[in-house]
């Protein structure tokens, strides 16, 4: 590659090798029919956040029906970039771990179950991959994939609560798992890179296109091309990672509203008449569609 292109390297392929260099391929997340789509959505955007690529979902025969609109707000857009295979039963799902030689993991208590607060985790061979099983709301893991499990896995609970939201669980056991063992992290092989490449490629934007044509090697793990720094760990503007992140920043009417109070606020303190100022805001009834207005107080 010509060094000379480097620094004219958009940010946001940057951003996209820097992530895929860290996907942790050797762990997936099976969800077993789990019922509300919203806590599917929830999950996909968790497992892609922490950096896992793969996802399976088998099919529940009891399925809320929510409007499209609520999973997309919940999901940020994280299924665009994961691969998601899903299942009709939990016995095809079963077959086809057994085939790809997967070590099965449950999120389970019971016998011989392994609590995640021990400081030794057990130990895991070189080129071992992990299936996480995250079983349904009501019942847990189905039964048949109880069966191949080679480990449980649960979280201990210290309060009155018995159970946590499957989101949450999912992302306590995941971080967890990506502590004890770092190695996961690795990044994938050249086939699966160039798989998932070429599934991003609509989705990071058809201007950037040519310049993938024109540099064919940039996602390769031989590549060349250097990142110029740390991506995933910038802490530059809020309009950087918008344009990088999968969704997850504030919507704009929000930034609106709070600017408009800004505003306010500044203009009733450079007048120094009143120690309060009245705010209004606006708000929408959702069910009739109607807006309101309402007056709040705030302290200059």
């Amino acid at each position: 590659e010509d060094p000379s292109f480097r620094m004219d390297t958009p940010r946001r392929l940057l951003r996209a090798r820097d992530v895929l260099n860290r996907r942790a391929t050797r762990i997936i997340v099976v969800l077993d029919q789990v019922a509300d789509p919203h806590n599917i959505a929830a999950c996909l955007r968790t497992v892609e956040a922490l950096g896992l690529q793969y996802v399976w979902i088998i099919r529940s025969i009891i399925e809320k029906r929510p409007t499209k609109r609520s999973i997309a707000c919940i999901a940020k857009g994280a299924e665009c970039w994961l691969t998601i295979r899903r299942f009709d039963t939990a016995e095809e799902c079963v077959a086809q771990l057994e085939s790809d030689g997967y070590s099965v993991w449950i999120c389970a208590d019971g016998e011989n179950a392994l609590t995640l607060t021990t400081p030794t985790p057990p130990s895991l061979a070189e080129n071992e991959q992990i299936a996480l099983v995250v079983g349904r709301e009501t019942d847990g893991v189905s039964l048949p994939l109880q069966k191949i499990a080679q480990k449980r896995v649960f979280i201990p609970l210290s309060g009155f609560s018995a159970s946590l939201n499957l989101s949450v669980a999912t992302a306590l056991v995941l971080q967890r798992l990506l502590d004890w063992y770092p190695t996961l992290r690795k990044g994938p092989n050249e086939t699966q890179r160039n798989n998932i490449v070429q599934a991003w490629k609509q989705h990071l934007g058809m201007n950037l296109v040519p310049f993938m044509e024109q540099h064919p090697n940039f996602f390769s793990s031989s590549s060349s091309f250097s990142s110029h720094g740390d991506h995933l760990n910038s802490t530059s503007t809020g309009d950087f990672a918008a344009r990088v992140s999968c969704g997850s920043w504030a919507p704009k009417a929000l930034l609106r509203r709070e600017e408009e109070q800004r505003s306010q606020w500044q203009a009733c303190q450079a007048a120094g008449e009143e120690k309060l100022c009245s705010v209004e805001e606006e708000d929408t009834d959702e069910k009739n569609g109607r807006k309101s207005k309402r007056s709040r107080a705030i302290n200059t």
